[in-house]
């Protein structure tokens, strides 16, 4: 047996374990304690460019939106002009959307865009009060069929009306297109094997020489979960930290969000975790491991550690606004930042004006149409007409064309 202690530095063994075994759980151990120290110090390190990022830009970035705000309500004023029709008006569409999507994209956006949006949804019911839903034809629907049967390879068994009604549920015609999948791939297992199998019909274990299907090192970390000294520990952990045994309201809270790392660490199969709870509240609490519970040990440490790698990762180019903001102004030196947001703010400075400009420019119908033809020709439509092929792979597009 391995006979380990938790003392408040690290753990260390009190018997003669494994020599190797030993050594490579000490060397994890300081592996681990390295990589949380890199990784705090990065992540103090990206948080507090972003609040620098925040007190110098940020007043700039919400300019920006509001100037966007205002443009988007100027376009739809010209929503009621009967004269903006057909491309044009949906070019006005396009242009109103795109907006949006820039304002919505924003971080910085401290004002919600739903009313905006709602003052769009109603300009445009009060401006086209007699547009009625396209209504397809028969020839529609024969493309449809025609379209489905080429992706599932069988016949679709629907009228015109049935498959009006699925296509005005979008949810119950992308069940029906399963349903026909499904179909599909046992009408294909039926003509190749020639009958039905059941999933016991063959064994994983048929043959001696297999290779186990489970992994050897998954079973030793499994081990040490059920060794009773690591119970122990965890039972013993949150009896001294749990918050009930706890007056004083301050401490109360403190070992409220112990409890919560304790309890995050046993979800997570978190034995490092554990172990540094126990450095400070079960000093000298000792635990014997078995060769497989040790082993074990040292598969979840490598775990931990290859984590750490991932949240360093993670934080260098990561999803967060931190992360983002870092990657695109925190490279260089000191001086180079601070130039380069010094850049950043005098172009935002210049988009937010550039907008309330365009909305000057924009006073009369002939103004806006002027503008309107010349992003017309600029862009090109994304989407073919109703007449054209329809790729059933987004299904989203395809139900736009029945609006």
């Amino acid at each position: 047996m391995n006979n380990l202690v938790v003392t408040p530095l690290s753990i260390q063994a009190t018997s003669k374990p494994s020599k190797s075994g030993w050594g490579r759980v000490q060397k994890l151990w300081q592996q681990i304690e390295k990589r949380q120290a890199r990784n705090q110090r990065y992540d103090e390190k990206i948080t507090n460019f972003l609040d620098q990022f925040r007190l110098e830009l940020e007043g700039t970035e919400q300019e920006v939106c509001a100037a966007t705000e205002e443009l988007i309500a100027h376009l739809i004023s010209f929503i009621s002009r009967k004269s903006i029709k057909g491309s044009m008006r949906d070019t006005l569409y396009d242009w109103i959307s795109e907006e949006f999507d820039l304002l919505e994209a924003n971080p910085f956006r401290i004002k919600s865009s739903e009313p905006l949006r709602e003052q769009y949804q109603a300009a445009l019911s009060k401006a086209h009060p007699e547009d009625e839903a396209y209504e397809p034809s028969k020839e529609d629907y024969d493309l449809v069929r025609a379209e489905v049967s080429a992706i599932t390879g069988l016949d679709i068994d629907l009228t015109d009306e049935q498959l009006k009604e699925m296509i005005s549920h979008p949810d119950s015609f992308i069940q029906y297109l399963e349903s026909l999948r499904e179909q599909a791939a046992k009408k294909e297992a039926k003509s190749e094997d020639g009958a039905d199998f059941d999933d016991d019909t063959f064994s994983f274990f048929d043959d001696e020489e297999d290779e186990p299907w489970f992994n050897e090192a998954d079973n030793d970390i499994s081990a040490l979960f059920e060794n009773k000294d690591i119970n122990k520990l965890y039972k013993q952990l949150a009896r001294q930290l749990h918050p009930d045994r706890i007056q004083d309201t301050e401490k109360k809270q403190q070992h409220h969000e112990l409890m919560q790392q304790l309890s995050q660490a046993k979800k997570e199969k978190d034995i490092f975790g554990m172990l540094m709870l126990a450095q400070t509240w079960l000093p000298d609490f000792e635990m014997n491991l078995d060769e497989k519970a040790l082993n074990g040990l040292t598969q979840n440490l490598q775990q931990k550690l290859d984590q750490l790698e991932i949240e360093y990762h993670q934080l260098k180019a990561g999803p967060d606004l931190k992360s983002q903001v870092w990657h695109r102004f925190g490279g260089g030196n000191k001086n180079s930042r601070k130039k380069e947001l010094e850049d950043y703010r005098l172009g935002l400075t210049k988009e937010a004006q550039g907008l309330r400009d365009k909305i000057q420019s924009i006073r009369t119908v002939q103004d806006i149409q002027l503008v309107l033809r010349q992003r017309r020709d600029r862009f090109k439509p994304m989407f073919p007409s109703f007449g054209g092929p329809i790729d059933l792979s987004d299904i989203d597009e395809f139900f736009d064309f029945f609006d």
